[in-house]
């Protein structure tokens, strides 16, 4: 269902929450490799950024979903705002405030809340299946999982030069990412790591990272496979992330809607596209 999914990814891409980094900057003199396990560091140690994300969600015998948005997310606190679009449902804009997902629905789609602006989703009562995903799991409020896969960042990784990223110059990497590795620098979501390496067949992910002059990520992009149990379809399906940061540091700050203009939504589990 393509709101579930991409509620499960806000939730992780945006939400707040302890970081597993250090206060310090690292530096990249070590090589690629180094370089590449450099940003995840650095990029949290922002505390806070700017972001812009393109999501492609596929299952086989569905058409292909693309989705938008636009927002600001705390690496230190659990605040974070969004501006989603999703084709033919309209613009939906986000909210996560202390473990809770906060939705605004657009005004033709408000029947759902009784009228209500807002809802508020549990993000527990989400498929519990989204949760096999780091930073897709819809019971994560994490903002380092999408950036904690860099966190297994293996030997293979290749420089493919520079290139420019929303008006910054960057280096470009190709890696592969050892999710043993993720796991275990990432206790919380180990269990998540390896029930996605049970499911998918494999202990690695290719991922593309662009990072700037100060090793912080400005770009990412990988394909996260989803588990035929998930999709339910024999075949699976992907969803493709592009995750753009930037304004690093910027100040962020997000507030829960007022408590009366916020209704109940309740959310199908197993609805297609």
């Amino acid at each position: 269902m393509v709101l579930v999914a991409a509620l499960g990814l806000l939730a992780a891409a945006c939400g707040g929450g302890s970081s597993t980094s250090s206060s310090t900057s690292t530096s990249a003199s070590g090589g690629s490799s180094t370089a590449v396990e450099a940003s995840y560091t650095n990029t949290v140690n922002t505390k806070s950024a700017h972001m812009a994300l393109a999501i492609g969600i596929s299952e086989p015998g569905h058409a292909a979903v693309n989705l938008t948005g636009t927002g600001a997310a705390s690496f230190a606190t659990d605040e974070s705002e969004f501006s989603l679009a999703i084709p033919q449902a309209g613009t939906f804009q986000i909210r996560l405030v202390g473990g809770k997902l906060y939705l605004m629905l657009p005004a033709q789609a408000q029947a759902a809340t009784g009228g209500k602006p807002w809802a508020a989703v549990d993000l527990s009562s989400l498929d519990p299946g989204n949760s096999t995903v780091p930073g897709l799991g819809s019971g994560s409020s994490d903002p380092s999982q999408i950036l904690g896969y860099l966190q297994g960042v293996s030997s293979s990784t290749t420089n493919l030069g520079s290139a420019t990223v929303r008006g910054v110059q960057t280096t470009h990497y190709r890696v592969v990412i050892d999710l043993n590795k993720a796991a275990q620098a990432n206790p919380q979501a180990a269990a998540q790591y390896q029930k996605l390496i049970s499911e998918t067949h494999t202990s690695t992910l290719p991922v593309d990272i662009w990072t700037d002059s100060s090793d912080r990520v400005n770009q990412m992009q990988l394909q996260i496979p989803v588990p035929a149990s998930q999709g339910g379809s024999t075949a699976g399906g992907n969803v493709n992330l592009t995750l753009q940061l930037y304004d690093f540091g910027v100040p962020v700050t997000v507030a829960a809607p007022p408590a009366d203009e916020i209704g109940t939504l309740n959310i199908p589990t197993t609805t297609t596209p």
